[in-house]
């Protein structure tokens, strides 16, 4: 498994881009994880409900809807662990910053 260590940059300019390059990617995780949860939420509930409600979905329906929650639940796996990986070295660089 890849160990990586955060480094803190020394100079304030330096610390600042490093603090802004970690909020631009946690804004992307959090959009990606946000699209990915819907996607799979809003199949599900289709899915669900039509069933719940007796109806027939038409086969190719319910194979896209399944095929998307698929595809999107990697998607919300990954954003999920890099979102936690994000917010660990935002705390680190938080506490490094402060001593």
């Amino acid at each position: 498994m890849k160990t990586t260590e955060i480094q803190i940059p020394q100079s304030p300019a330096d610390r600042e881009k490093m603090e802004e390059q970690l909020k631009k990617q946690t804004r992307l995780m959090n959009v990606l994880w946000s699209i990915s949860l819907i996607v799979i939420g809003v199949g599900t509930f289709v899915i669900s409900a039509a069933s719940i409600a007796g109806f027939d979905l038409p086969d190719l329906v319910v194979r896209i809807l399944g095929i998307a929650d698929l595809i999107a639940l990697p998607v919300l796996v990954f954003a999920t662990v890099k979102k936690m990986r994000l917010r660990a070295a935002e705390t680190i660089a938080g506490k490094k910053s402060e001593e």
